[in-house]
């Protein structure tokens, strides 16, 4: 059996990223910008471009191996100029294109290994991206998809059988023999 790897939101914001880069890389219309969305960006983003977001994180809780599950609802949104002929087809086959990069790469799990699920709930509309009002055409690529951050944990000891106490400052090893049991505790392993 594999090693349960982990992840964190700085991997799975570089490695989706990296996917989207690497798809249009050695293709005629190659991207302009591939970048996280930044709602306090004013400029326009240089076309065509793609931004990535999370648009949401629920925790879907702990897998027994220490890591923790957290649903991200991704939101790769695409970017053309409204100068772009026939933007309105050209979107929708913008969107559509990534759509198989999530489908395709996602179910790959973005290089991340058994640290992410597969995504589901993929959909594509319209978006709203005007940071300047106008001059852009925008469709959204949303999914869901699970990832697990965190590390292994180490086991919890056992709980002691019986316990021991003494009063400061008559305490640690020199004063062991004096130490009186604990007692009248309820059994909880009932």
């Amino acid at each position: 059996m594999s090693e349960k790897k982990h992840t964190t939101m700085e991997a799975i914001h570089g490695a989706i990223l990296q996917a989207v880069t690497d798809h249009w890389k050695n293709q005629p219309n190659q991207l302009d910008t591939v970048a996280e969305y930044d709602p306090f960006e004013r400029k326009p983003v240089n076309s065509p471009g793609v931004l990535f977001s999370i648009e949401n994180m629920a925790l879907e809780g702990r897998d027994g191996t220490g890591r923790t599950g957290i649903i991200l609802d991704c939101n790769l949104t695409c970017i053309l100029s409204t100068r772009t002929p026939r933007v309105q087809v050209e979107i929708r086959q913008f969107a559509a294109e990534l759509v198989r990069v999530v489908e395709q790469v996602g179910l790959s799990h973005w290089g991340l290994g058994n640290a992410c699920g597969t995504p589901g709930n993929v959909n594509c509309q319209p978006a709203l991206y005007s940071p300047e009002k106008s001059g852009f055409e925008s469709w959204a690529v949303t999914w869901s998809q699970t990832f697990y951050i965190g590390g292994p944990t180490v086991e919890p000891a056992p709980l002691p059988e019986t316990l021991y106490a003494s009063k400061s400052p008559d305490i640690g090893k020199p004063s062991q023999p004096d130490y009186q049991q604990l007692t009248g505790f309820d059994d909880e392993s009932q």
